[in-house]
């Protein structure tokens, strides 16, 4: 106890020294280093006649960073821009599915990832690489402006069948509207507008994409002249059961739907972020099905946030015999589960 409280009056008498040591002469509103203070610590424990054990040496430069005034944060000058890099803020509008921004400096993407140089157009160089578009693998041609980033290019090669389903679904939940130019069986080409200028050219199995700055809207189109228009398919009655896909109707009840293709269903393919990730499952989807058997249209029951797009494209493209439980074909409302397991 003697021996703790000599410590003690060692420590207070450090204490009182470093307010009157030379470490409190330093310019107003910055800190002296760190080593400085130590070193004013380390004299004032001596000038106090103190033999003093380590953790007191570290409790005096405890007490030397409590005297030392905060740094000033310093002042913004305007003349001298700072210079790119991790520490520059963000310019720019995000390119949907990348780190990317259009108007990134050249110099700030290429510290983050590799593009090979390679000739462009009236003498630019461009910039080519892979990456990880919307999570999908794909080779990126990047065209710069006054070194600037002006316009990215994603080719997807050997899409699979709902990957198509996807872009057009992350691009929408990111507040993207479109309108097509071509919307044919194999053939799509369409404008995304958002916070970019996303054209969109799927044909097979690739899609192509060109981003782009946003500019200003396009003028509304004229309307076209009215014409008699075909009944709408909303007006077929739909059947009040909701049906379950793989379960047996109840006794008395009408027969339940039954699959033309279930070869969607059969292993579907998971999405590349979710296999990559680990992530697996079973995912309810809601389907109307028209009168002709096709899906009219399809929505998420119960989801995994990683495989909801691709369930929904699955469905889409499945195939029931067209129902008529009276002799009068109706729509109808089905739960469909889709299974993704991660293959070995």
């Amino acid at each position: 106890m003697r021996a703790h409280a000599s410590a003690e009056r060692r420590l207070r008498i450090v204490a009182l020294v470093l307010a009157a040591a030379p470490v409190a002469a330093v310019t107003p509103g910055i800190a002296p280093p760190r080593a400085a203070r130590a070193e004013a610590a380390r004299h004032a424990t001596v000038h106090a006649g103190a033999t003093v054990h380590a953790g007191a040496t570290f409790l005096a430069l405890a007490a030397a960073d409590s005297l030392a005034p905060a740094r000033a944060p310093a002042p913004a000058d305007s003349s001298s821009p700072a210079k790119p890099g991790a520490g520059e803020p963000q310019t720019g509008v995000r390119v949907p599915g990348t780190w990317m921004r259009i108007g990134q400096t050249r110099e700030q993407m290429l510290s983050r990832a590799q593009f090979e140089a390679t000739p462009g157009p009236r003498g630019q160089t461009i910039h080519k690489g892979e990456i990880a578009w919307f999570g999908l693998p794909s080779t990126v041609t990047l065209h710069f402006r006054d070194d600037r980033l002006d316009r990215a290019e994603f080719v997807v090669e050997d899409a699979a069948p709902y990957w198509t389903d996807y872009v057009q679904d992350q691009l929408r939940l990111s507040g993207y509207r479109s309108w097509c130019q071509k919307d044919e069986p194999g053939y799509r080409l369409c404008e995304w507008r958002g916070a970019t200028l996303v054209s969109l050219d799927i044909r097979e199995r690739r899609i192509g994409a060109s981003v782009t700055a946003a500019g200003p809207a396009p003028a509304p189109r004229a309307a076209p002249p009215p014409r008699h228009a075909p009944a709408r398919r909303d007006t077929v009655p739909i059947h009040p059961q909701v049906f379950v896909l793989g379960r047996p109707a109840p006794a008395g009840g009408p027969a339940s739907p039954v699959l033309a293709d279930s070869t969607p269903l059969v292993a579907p393919a998971l999405p590349p972020a979710a296999g990559e990730a680990g992530v697996q499952g079973r995912v309810w989807v809601r389907a109307l099905v028209d009168t002709s058997g096709a899906v009219e249209k399809a929505e998420i029951a119960r989801g995994i946030a990683e495989l909801d797009s691709a369930a929904v494209a699955v469905v889409r493209r499945c195939r029931f015999r067209p129902y008529a439980p009276e002799g009068v074909r109706v729509r109808f409302r089905v739960e469909i589960p889709v299974l993704f397991r991660v293959r070995e």
